[in-house]
């Protein structure tokens, strides 16, 4: 029962490492690009900061940093790097992986509230620990990173 959690736990893991290496190489870039790499170093704080609360069972703060993967993915959508997205088709994948994040970051959102408001009522007795709520969230939370690694892999490795 608790080798999924096991996988999914090592799956984040490698995930994360994968985003952590994309960020030291971002940083790697010139100077003019230094807003990017900071928005991506902060948005790196706050996905870890969102898988640990989740592994922790802890979802009364999340809330709050998915609002700012929301808002970066608004922004995302609204106005695409030029210097990044140059074809029309190009804004399409890139306003699509931008709605895909918002869309996933707001749903994992709505599970975690509900989870929330869930620990402070209390569960009937007889409930499992690991339920449909948990597994939701970490698909939601999967998602967004996947989200962010193929955005991220199809558009920022043209400047790295």
């Amino acid at each position: 029962m608790f080798a999924p959690v096991r996988w999914m736990t090592a799956t984040a893991a490698l995930t994360l490492a994968g985003l952590a290496c994309m960020a030291g190489a971002a940083g790697a870039a010139q100077p003019e690009q230094k807003p990017m790499q900071q928005a991506m170093g902060e948005n790196f704080q706050i996905v870890t900061r969102i898988l640990t609360e989740l592994i922790a069972s802890r979802y009364e703060g999340i809330g709050q940093d998915l609002d700012l993967v929301i808002a970066h993915a608004g922004r995302m959508a609204a106005s695409p790097p030029a210097d990044l997205v140059k074809s029309a088709d190009d804004r399409d994948k890139f306003t699509a992986y931008a709605a895909s994040l918002r869309t996933n970051a707001a749903q994992l959102k709505a599970v975690a509230e509900e989870l929330a408001k869930r620990d402070r009522e209390g569960s009937p007795s007889g409930m499992l620990s690991v339920d449909y709520l948990r597994v939701a969230a970490s698909a939601h939370y999967g998602n967004v990173v996947t989200g962010c690694v193929l955005c991220h892999n199809q558009f920022r490795r043209r400047t790295l």
